[in-house]
């Protein structure tokens, strides 16, 4: 993924976050709509610790976290976190476990590497380090590995 095309999610969502026009996990509708005025003023502003997660995600991994924020429903929130139950994460958190993800994987995939030209390949990862999510899947299926393993 370029970096013009993650950064222009990611000022979506910048925009759609100021704008309260990002969906309340507790009410499934728009911030603007389901908050009262008070609690619009009380949002979470985005800082530096809030976002302090990215620090080390590729850009495919911030175009995702992105696209994450945007679903309707959301699988990542940002600010405080929902009143009752709800299976989104917030960013630093998948942050944490998109990084733990990246090591188990390119561990696992040593473990399996193949030699091409004289060289260890990783079977899950290119020559630049993205990691081949069509070979992932098929490994775990194959496997039966989930990610409540990892």
């Amino acid at each position: 993924m370029a970096s013009d095309e993650v950064w222009a999610k990611w000022e979506l969502v910048f925009s759609k976050y100021e704008s309260g026009s990002l969906i309340d996990l507790d009410t499934m509708a728009e911030i603007s709509q389901s908050a009262t005025a008070n609690e619009q003023t009380n949002m979470v502003n985005i800082t530096a610790t809030l976002l302090r997660g990215l620090n080390n995600l590729s850009m495919d991994q911030l175009g995702e976290a992105a696209e994450h924020i945007l679903k309707n429903p959301p699988r990542i929130y940002l600010g405080k976190g929902p009143k009752n139950w709800h299976p989104a994460l917030s960013l630093d958190k998948w942050c944490e476990r998109r990084k733990w993800k990246d090591v188990i994987v390119r561990a696992i995939g040593d473990r399996i590497a193949y030699f091409h030209g004289g060289q260890k390949k990783n079977i899950f990862f290119d020559d630049q380090y993205r990691m081949k999510l069509d070979t992932w899947q098929v490994w775990k299926r194959k496997k039966s590995f989930s990610s409540c393993i990892m």
